[in-house]
């Protein structure tokens, strides 16, 4: 094997291994991004629902102490 072939085959390990990093960092912060959406919508809709009066959550069918419970949760919690 001469140099040159040997040079070509660590770089096509180097570049196959940097394709394979960088992809599993692209799904990692592809998670990240999906789980700070889900959170913000938490505590958004928590935010939301303290706020409804008592005829409005009637008309969702929801009672006042089931929307205390639900708006007094932690935004990570599901």
């Amino acid at each position: 094997m001469n140099t040159s072939n040997l040079c070509l085959k660590k770089t096509s390990l180097r570049s196959s291994s940097t394709v394979k990093t960088s992809t599993f960092f692209q799904e990692q912060l592809a998670t990240v991004k999906s789980r700070l959406r889900h959170w913000n919508m938490n505590r958004r809709t928590r935010q939301q629902l303290s706020q409804l009066n008592s005829y409005q959550l009637k008309d969702i069918g929801i009672s006042i102490s089931e929307a205390q419970e639900e708006a007094s949760k932690a935004f990570w919690k599901d």
